[in-house]
């Protein structure tokens, strides 16, 4: 449920705030300007208030219907709540972003990629807004991963007469993704390499230039690569002479002292109060050549982080189903400071994931309408599609973030859908170029009659 309230407050002060919206947000500011749009007034008698957010993933990112709420209140001079059911909620929010890639590489036989040319067509839906200044992360997906020599990457934000789209968790990132590595698997086939060695040779190193003229600093996905199906060899922090082991707070090099870290922290808190913390941080910035790229709302991540995916599937021939049996993360984390947290964040990361590769899809049908209006018919992972995630944190690539750390929130669903594409595409000897991987299209998939995937409107 969405609950949305608008207050139109009486005229007493100028002073006084006019409208007040109550409303789960990660955009206050953005939310604040559009209703007052469209309420022909200034956004300072516009008053924002956001409760715990909870998940988001990029649903949260725009206005949606607050500016209704707003314009009701105004109509009726009291306070409007607004909330959706779950089929209203279908309809109205913004669709899980959509694109159709054509990539072409011109490689030695080394494997060296010497030429690329990319173009990439965003469904906007009918009105996206976001849609236009995301066009430019795809350069960073597209043209980050791997050594590059000249390079042509182009995307064109499309507006069609379906729903907007909007981001979604890693934006722009996991199709992108799908389309790179499913385009260099079938690169390694063309040339007649071990796609895991080819990945070893060419991935980007110190010094490295992104599409975009960033330059990459330090070795970091090869020896994540070399460490991937590996067991965690992450050493504890110390913090002076105090250091964090297996969940107890102990002194250093003299293991067995001390005491379990919530014994720790009650102690702490009956004789000191509450243990928290606050803090904030402003990346520098980070210099990207310029004219590498024109237009990009980003020109350089000041935080790379890069993360190797890889697991084992079956296929069910018979009914198309794709069962995921195993599952292996190497994720660049910086610096560790709570590696439960991120644990967390990447099993997370790859559930969610697994619904984007395997089963969830929006489709418009006759009428124009979306076919999905709950849970029913929409179908995202269950408690029984989780599957245990192993996970090795690599620590110590190079990072301008507090104490060396990097984000990990959006990074673990970026190679979910590509590393089972791959896989998929392992198991059945077919060519796999669209997702998600249902049963039918999985089924279309192996049909020795069913013709490749063509978009002529993406040749030449």
């Amino acid at each position: 449920m969405c609950a949305i309230m608008a207050n139109r407050l009486p005229r007493l002060q100028p002073t006084h705030w006019r409208h007040h919206i109550i409303t789960s947000t990660h955009t206050p500011w953005t939310v604040r300007v559009v209703p007052a749009t469209a309420l022909g007034i200034s956004p300072s008698k516009v008053r924002v208030t956001v409760p715990p957010v909870g998940g988001g993933f990029g649903l949260k990112f725009d206005c949606s219907v607050e500016p209704y709420a707003a314009i009701l209140a105004q109509k009726l001079g009291q306070a409007v709540s607004l909330a959706l059911g779950r089929e209203e909620e279908m309809l109205t929010c913004l669709c899980r972003e959509n694109a159709e890639i054509r990539l072409r590489s011109a490689v030695t036989a080394n494997g060296e990629i010497v030429a690329r040319d990319g173009r990439v067509l965003m469904d906007c839906g009918a009105y996206g807004g976001e849609q236009v200044f995301l066009t430019t992360m795809t350069a960073h997906t597209l043209g980050g991963n791997y050594r590059l020599g000249a390079a042509r990457l182009t995307t064109q934000a499309v507006c069609t007469n379906t729903p907007p789209n909007g981001a979604f968790r890693a934006c722009k990132g996991v199709y992108n993704t799908f389309a790179l590595e499913r385009h260099t698997d079938e690169i390694c086939r063309a040339i007649s390499m071990d796609p895991v060695e080819f990945r070893k040779r060419h991935v980007v190193g110190d010094g490295a230039l992104s599409a975009t003229g960033q330059v990459f600093e330090g070795d970091v996905l090869r020896p994540m690569l070399m460490r991937m199906a590996a067991k965690n060899a992450a050493l504890p922090l110390n913090a002076a002479k105090l250091v964090l082991i297996n969940g107890r707070v102990e002194i250093e090099d003299r293991p067995g002292t001390g005491a379990a870290i919530q014994i720790v922290i009650a102690e702490h808190e009956a004789r000191y109060g509450p243990v928290s913390g606050t803090g904030a941080f402003t990346a520098p910035g980070t210099p990207a050549m310029p004219c590498c790229a024109a237009g990009h709302f980003i020109d350089a991540i000041d935080i790379p982080v890069f993360a190797v995916h890889s697991c084992d599937v079956a296929v069910d021939r018979a009914a198309g189903h794709v069962h995921v049996l195993d599952y292996r993360v190497v994720q660049d984390v910086g610096r560790a400071i709570n590696p439960r947290a991120i644990a967390s964040q990447v099993q997370g990361g790859v559930v969610q994931g697994l619904g984007y590769a395997l089963h969830e899809e929006v489709t418009i049908g006759p009428d124009g309408r979306i076919e999905q209006d709950g849970f029913e018919t929409y179908k995202i992972p269950l408690a029984g599609d989780t599957l245990p995630i192993t996970l090795e944190m690599y620590e110590g690539a190079p990072s301008i973030g507090p104490l060396g750390t990097k984000g990990a929130g959006e990074v673990p669903i970026l190679n979910v859908g590509a590393t089972i594409a791959c896989a998929v595409a392992n198991a059945t000897g077919k060519q796999v170029n669209e997702l998600p991987l249902t049963p039918p299209r999985v089924l279309d998939l192996m049909d020795a009659a069913s013709a490749p995937l063509r978009l002529a409107h993406l040749e030449g």
